[in-house]
């Protein structure tokens, strides 16, 4: 019976423990299901979801009307609904704009390939087939191995892979293959319609808000675990369960990259909602996310140690704990700001400043750590803490960073900002205390950081009653009104007061600010009515490290003191309205940034020399200045220098060849008048526009022509009046003033005459061969003259009065005319007059045109310039006269008044008179010089110009008397309209003075176009574009095509006679120049002439 009994037992046992794993396991699926829709709610909604949009669907296959149409195609329907629903909206789209799309294009493809193989036959259909099947697999499989295409294609290939081998390989059995792929491509796309709209209006769940919360729950969590970190850390508070769960937190940050990525790519399927608008930046927060997970594997290192058997001793650890106790405050503030401003898309308004404050906690904190405060204490003991001190440091790393990313983030999503006003009624010490705004030591502010916060009004004008104040930060914001006195503020380290609108500034501002190592007051328009200059109580403050006042309407020239400051690495004064030069203290001064760019009404001028002696700079800029002068040869040791800008000064001169040496990012040296080969330079940025470059692109090298003229530039130090004309790699075609080239493109003349040149005569002169005049008269030249100038072959004259060459002078040949004039030595030559000129055979290989025309009209305007030619030749015929007996003296019978040829025409002029008109014979009014004497140059009453010829005293002889005599009879017996008219002379006591008409050579000038082109000066019946001579000719006197086109027919030139058409234009344009102090002389013109004279004559004479 108890046998039985037991049986019965067991056997009802039997069937209990199976009913009680199943009720067990029911519990526990409820329970599970309760957790999960306690965790997030939304998934029960998304499941009735999916059987909403499965029962929408199905219609299709259950009312005939659609049965009847789609037939059993309508199964494609359901099948994407369940394939396709995902939990976001971005997910959904993305599944079933792939499947739509990959439908479609792999059953055209499949049906293209199945109607291409139907005509090849059944065993070449079942190849070509089976071939398409195998090609599209391999390459449709390999490219889901693409990172980028796989996040956001992968499903979409694999139904692409599918659809094609189903239509491809069933329309070989099926004969309707088309109505196939029809009907399911169309329940396909009803479905992932059903799908989509169910998706997206029931409820929707979208990606990227999701992707947004979590960035923000993240970045909490890392703040949430340092509080709780620095309180049991120094034993504030017990490791309890609340404490322990809040430390494990972050942990899941840890694990979040393949979420987020996931977020990130459903998001940038879905439309704009919400907050989100289209093409929201998702991107941006993958870079958050990483930095984020960087901290989280720092705090993770941190609860290490937390949670270690071997702990620092409490006592060690209380010597760092208010530095790390900092750290971790302002840290854990900064990230619970973030966190705020991206779930609220907002800019948090005192983020920055826990960042700031964090910032130079850690800067403290390691201050702290190389004082030795362990000294005393076991090395093994110290370790723990000294790691914890190292990782909290790094955290305040990780959280500048992460701040930078969120500060991009709410740019490009455009978070709102926030616009706040303080200090309206004015602070005292008692009004502020420690918080995110102000920071404060032993009851006294040290601090002030709100920049920019959009904070507005004016600040308090008892602002320096702060005594303690080592830090304030009010950049970017909109303050106004007048900026207090900084007066007495010893302890100030750093003022950041750039970027507001203050209107004035102190005259005590910088007054004791004895310790201040950053002054930046850049962008504030201080006095902008009148502006203002630099304090001299600047120079007290020695410890200055930066300095910027860029945008300050400063104004007079920059204060020697700068260069003496020791400490000053940044100097920023950029687009100011300074002036003047670059102070010479700056040489050899150790600043490391230099802005001077940008001066208004004019800007700074003078030389840039003494850069070459800054031997740390970084970044130059001196650009939109008035700068001359070459770049200094020193440039190249600065090795330091990244960043050159010179752009639009008037720099003249060859570039370095150490600029090209130098690791340089950013060069601009546009805008100037750099001369010679373009250096080749290794910046990533460069440029050389607008310069006088001998060549278009870098590394070409110059004409030797022009190297050697460019080496006489360089000796006489680069004068603007020559380096602006100097352009090009023929000095022979272009505006090359004072250089004239003989018919075989070779330099013969360089008239250097009255130029204000420099220093000495280069030897690079010899380098060109051809040389037949060189004119070097009234300059600065000094030194000894080359002697190499000796070897030039072609020399005929040379001609350097007015200098301060040292003698004896090397010794030329004796067909070259040298004239010079020294205080203590005469010439070995003897002087000549200013406007006389050598008369000089060049090559014979010169071309001839004898029989033209154009040489005879060109010889004669030659003629008409030769007025001291004409003087040579009438004294000399005078002379034979005289020795046959012809001629009688007069010179001694001289009267000692005034003497009219033509007293019809010529008026009456006194000694007195002619003092009057030419200001007693000033120097300023002298014209030139000559063997006879000085001319000056007068004015009349009524507004004629005069040309007074004074004889010296030197020559106040029977022959000087006879000369004077025979120059008046030469002058009176020449008569033409562009000739100078005698208009008088005077014998009154010693002095002897001719008066005649002054005539520019502009007029000449003129008159060479009237010859070359037929064409009167002025003739309002011609176009507007010609009515005005001089300047229709300038326009087009450089286009040689254009020039021998309107060329006076009259003149017969013929192809030999073109290039002299051309020196002839060219002449006109050195005698026409607008600027009358640089206009050609008219020696300078003969000599061109006469070339042009000797090659057209040959061997017959001109005239």
């Amino acid at each position: 019976m108890e046998t039985q009994n037991q049986e019965k037992v067991t056997a009802v046992n039997q069937i209990k423990c199976p009913l009680g794993n199943i009720g067990n396991a029911i519990t526990g699926v409820g329970a599970e299901a309760r957790r999960l829709a306690k965790e997030d709610s939304r998934r029960i909604v998304h499941a009735f979801k999916v059987g909403l949009s499965l029962a929408l669907v199905s219609l299709l296959y259950y009312f005939d009307f659609f049965y009847d149409g789609f037939g059993v195609n309508a199964m494609w329907a359901v099948m994407t609904v369940v394939v396709v629903f995902e939990f976001s909206v971005g997910a959904t789209l993305g599944k079933g704009v792939n499947r739509a799309i990959a439908t479609l294009l792999g059953g055209a493809l499949g049906f293209a390939a199945h109607d291409a193989a139907s005509y090849t036959g059944d065993k070449v259909q079942v190849i070509l087939l089976g071939l398409s099947v195998f090609v599209i697999a391999v390459v449709t499989t390999y490219c889901r191995f693409f990172p980028k295409i796989r996040a956001r294609y992968d499903y979409g290939l694999l139904i692409f892979i599918l659809t094609f081998s189903l239509i491809s390989v069933s329309g070989y059995r099926n004969e309707e293959v088309w109505d196939m792929a029809y009907g399911r491509l169309t329940t396909i796309l009803v479905g992932c319609s059903a799908t989509v709209l169910v998706c997206s209006l029931v409820c929707p769940v979208w990606a990227g808000e999701d992707l947004h919360k979590l960035t923000a729950s993240n970045i909490q969590q890392l703040g949430t675990f340092l509080e709780v970190f620095g309180r049991v850390y120094f034993q504030e508070e017990a490791k309890d369960d609340k404490n322990q769960a809040l430390l494990n937190d972050y942990k899941s940050v840890l694990n979040s990259k393949g979420v987020e990525d996931s977020l990130v790519n459903f998001a940038k399927w879905e439309p704009r909602h919400g907050k989100f608008r289209y093409r929201h930046p998702w991107h941006q927060y993958v870079q958050i996310g990483s930095l984020t997970r960087q901290c989280a594997y720092k705090i993770e290192a941190l609860n290490s140690y937390l949670n270690s058997d071997v702990q620092t001793p409490l006592q060690h650890r209380e010597k760092i704990k208010e530095a790390c106790k900092k750290i971790i405050l302002e840290s854990s503030s900064a990230l619970r700001e973030v966190a705020m401003g991206i779930q609220t898309m907002t800019c948090s308004p005192s983020r920055d400043i826990h960042v700031v404050n964090a910032k130079s906690a850690a800067a403290k904190l390691k201050a702290l750590m190389k004082t030795g405060l362990w000294s005393d204490a076991d090395f093994l003991d110290v370790v723990p803490a000294v790691a914890v001190a190292s990782l909290l440091i790094e955290v305040v790393g990780c959280t500048m960073k992460i701040d930078e990313a969120v500060a991009k983030l709410a740019s490009s999503a455009r978070f709102k900002k926030v616009d706040r006003e303080i200090f309206s009624n004015g602070l005292t010490q008692g009004e502020i205390h420690a918080g995110p705004l102000f920071g404060c030591s032993n009851g006294r502010v040290t601090a002030i950081q709100v920049q920019g916060l959009g904070l507005k009004g004016p600040l308090p004008p008892n602002l320096n009653q702060l005594s303690q104040l080592k830090n304030i930060g009010l950049q970017n914001n909109r303050f106004n009104g007048n900026l207090p006195s900084f007066s007495g503020l010893s302890n100030l380290q750093y003022a950041y007061l750039n970027l507001n609108q203050f209107e004035t500034i102190p005259l005590d501002f910088f007054r004791g600010l004895s310790n201040v190592m950053v002054l930046a007051l850049d962008s504030n328009p201080f006095n902008q009515s009148f502006g203002w200059s630099i304090l001299t109580d600047l120079a007290d403050c020695t410890r200055l490290v930066n300095f910027s006042c860029s945008s300050c309407n400063l104004l007079g020239e920059i204060p020697s003191f700068f260069g003496k400051l020791s400490s000053l690495s940044s100097l920023m004064l950029s687009s100011n309205s300074l002036s003047g030069e670059i102070p010479p203290s700056f040489y050899g001064s150790l600043l490391q940034i230099l802005w001077l760019n940008n001066q208004d009404h004019g800007g700074m001028n003078g030389s840039i020399g003494m850069i070459g002696s800054m031997v740390l700079l970084t970044t130059l800029w001196l650009h939109g200045n008035q700068f001359t002068g070459p770049i200094p040869e020193s440039i190249g040791s600065l090795t330091s220098l990244r960043e050159l800008n010179l752009n639009g000064n008037q720099l003249v001169g060859l570039i370095p060849p150490g600029l090209a040496r130098l690791n340089l990012q950013i060069v601009d040296l546009s805008n100037n008048m750099f001369m010679g080969t373009m250096p080749r330079l290794g910046a990533a940025k460069v440029s050389y526009a607008s310069n006088s470059f001998c060549q278009s692109d870098p590394g070409l090298q110059c004409d030797p022509q022009v190297n050697a003229l460019l080496e006489f530039l360089k000796s006489v130090e680069y004068p603007v009046a020559l380096a602006s004309e100097w352009k090009g790699n023929d000095p022979c075609a272009g505006p090359w003033w004072g250089i004239s080239c003989n018919p075989r493109k070779e330099v013969s003349v360089v008239n250097m005459k009255n130029m204000m040149l420099n220093d000495k005569v280069s030897p690079s002169l010899s380098l060109l061969s051809s040389l037949v005049e060189i004119h070097l008269e009234g300059n600065y030249l000094q030194g000894r003259l080359p002697q190499n100038l000796t070897m030039l072959r072609s020399h005929r004259l040379l001609d350097l009065r007015g200098n301060n060459l040292e003698v004896p002078l090397p010794k030329f040949p004796t067909n070259v005319k040298v004239v010079y004039d020294t205080p203590s030595s005469p010439s070995p030559h003897g002087t000549s007059d200013v406007d006389s000129f050598v008369e000089v055979d060049v090559d014979g290989n010169v071309s001839h045109s004898t029989k033209s025309r154009f040489g005879i009209i060109l010889a004669s305007a030659a003629l008409l310039t030769l007025v001291a030619v004409l003087a040579i030749i009438f004294c000399f015929m005078k002379r034979r006269r005289r020795k046959n007996g012809d001629v009688e003296s007069s010179a001694k019978e001289a009267t000692g008044g005034i003497q009219t040829l033509e007293a019809s025409t010529n008026p009456n002029f006194s000694l007195s008179s002619l003092r009057e008109v030419t200001d007693n014979f000033v120097q300023e009014n002298v014209l030139g010089r000559g063997g006879f004497g000085v001319v000056y140059k007068g004015k009349l009453e009524d507004g004629t110009m005069l040309a007074v010829k004074r004889m010296e005293s030197r020559v106040m002889s029977d022959k000087g008397t006879s000369e004077f005599q025979t120059e008046i009879a030469v002058l009176s017996s020449v008569r033409h309209r562009h000739l100078v008219s005698l208009l008088g002379y005077t014998g009154e006591g010693n002095e002897r003075l001719l008066i005649t008409t002054k005539v520019d050579v502009f007029s000449f000038g003129v008159i060479l176009m009237k010859l070359v082109t037929g064409l009167v000066a002025v003739d309002e019946q011609r176009l507007e574009e010609k009515q005005y001579l001089v300047d229709w000719f300038w326009r087009i006197k450089e286009d040689r095509a254009i020039l021998l086109a309107c060329v006076d027919p009259a003149l017969n030139v013929d192809e030999d006679g073109h290039d002299s058409i051309m020196a002839v234009a060219e002449l006109t344009g050195h005698c026409t120049v607008k600027d009358p102090s640089r206009r050609a002389d008219m020696g300078y013109a003969v000599s061109v002439l006469a070339q042009l004279v000797e090659t057209a004559r040959g061997d017959e004479p001109v005239l």
